[in-house]
């Protein structure tokens, strides 16, 4: 999915990610999944929307387990919520620009281990195309003091093209 601002199928969406947020017992789509993250945190999702953009989803819920009517709960406590808001906003068709407005962070550093912490997310999670654009963002972070660190983990995490960037 592609987004573009005032796409209705992109707004439905987010429409979709804010209800699960603040689900109530009067929402008319109750979500039916639920992920146990880091620190104890949760968050409610719709199974459907999950399996439709995330091939790991869609192979985690093609099986029996899926069709049942009880709420599915997924053990994903390595992972923060912070870190999970981003794939669940990917997965929700957010722009690429806005994946990270949540996330507020101190110093660079801080920045650049959470955006290395999202890429092996995304490596877990089968998804490439989210992958591909955190690795672009790490090249704007590209300096004589993080050359070594950053061309460490990409070679670590199979970022082939922030390795190449470091090398340039």
């Amino acid at each position: 999915i592609t987004s573009f601002k005032n796409d209705t199928l992109i707004s439905a969406l987010k429409v979709l990610l804010e209800q699960a947020e603040r689900f109530s017992k009067d929402t008319l789509i109750r979500p039916d999944t639920v992920i146990n993250l880091l620190d104890g945190k949760k968050l409610h999702c719709y199974s459907f929307i999950l399996a439709s953009r995330c091939a790991y989803f869609e192979c985690l819920f093609a099986d029996e387990w899926s069709r049942s009517k009880n709420v599915k709960e997924i053990d994903m406590t390595h992972i923060s919520q912070d870190a999970f808001m981003c794939v669940l906003k990917y997965i929700h068709g957010t722009p690429f620009d806005e994946l990270l407005s949540h996330f507020q962070y101190q110093s660079p550093e801080e920045f650049i281990e959470f955006i290395l912490g999202l890429i092996e997310i995304t490596d877990e999670l089968l998804l490439s195309e989210m992958k591909h654009y955190f690795q672009s963002v790490l090249v704007d972070f590209i300096s004589s003091s993080t050359v070594i660190p950053l061309l460490a983990n990409a070679f670590y995490l199979k970022c082939e093209a922030l390795a190449l960037e470091c090398c340039w």
